[in-house]
């Protein structure tokens, strides 16, 4: 059984678009696999981001008991405590492992959206990456092209170093379109300093209008490793 969560360097970088296009991959390969989003906001009675994962797959994502794929959804478009906050209730971390570890029961491989980017916060006092490293999820990192990406792939990756939150892959995400010459640039920036930093993170590319993700045999058992 493999958990793996998708982040991303900020919000509105397609982190429900990689997760459903890699959903779809696995489902492709014969891979029994389900999708979660732990916290929505804007969330208007059912998971929006649920919807665009079950829109890119070619077959049906197994869906299971709507509480486990979306813990919370909260009805204002804002940071999670926020909105939490204005429902009044409170993000509680035990339970999102719970709804976790039930819904990996069901499926073999599991992929979790986050909300936003790594420093997002779930109250006053814990932050998004506090729950993936007491959690030890290996996360998918989800960057693009766009002006500013390489500082903030940077960062997250220098935090998640600290946090010892392992990266097990970067997502390059080409959608929106951007400018051709700073997306082709910000793509070779970022692979160089993967090899010169010696980092053993997988690149995947996130084509435009892409429904899945092309992943070979050997990307594929190191992304699903244990």
């Amino acid at each position: 059984m493999t958990i793996l969560f998708i982040s991303g360097i900020d919000t509105n970088i397609g982190k429900s678009v990689a997760c459903g296009a890699l959903a779809n991959s696995l489902i492709q390969q014969g891979l029994n696999t389900c999708t979660q989003k732990w916290i929505e906001t804007g969330c208007e009675n059912e998971s929006q981001d649920l919807l665009t994962h079950q829109s890119m797959v070619e077959s049906q994502i197994n869906q299971h008991d709507i509480s486990l794929h979306a813990p919370y959804c909260f009805k204002f478009p804002a940071s999670p405590h926020l909105a939490a906050s204005l429902e009044k209730q409170k993000i509680e971390a035990s339970y999102l492992l719970q709804q976790t570890q039930q819904l990996n029961e069901k499926c073999d491989h599991l992929l979790i959206e986050g909300a936003g980017g790594l420093c997002v916060p779930i109250d006053a006092n814990i932050l998004l990456i506090d729950l993936l490293a007491q959690m030890q999820l290996p996360v998918l990192l989800v960057t693009s092209g766009r002006l500013g990406s390489i500082n903030q792939t940077l960062l997250s990756l220098a935090l998640c170093e600290q946090r010892k939150v392992e990266v097990r892959a970067i997502i390059y995400n080409q959608y929106p379109t951007e400018d051709a010459t700073i997306v082709a640039d910000t793509r070779e920036w970022l692979q160089n300093y993967l090899r010169q930093k010696n980092l053993s993170i997988l690149w995947l590319e996130l084509e435009q209008q892409a429904t899945s993700i092309a992943i070979n045999q050997e990307q594929l058992q190191l992304l699903l490793a244990d």
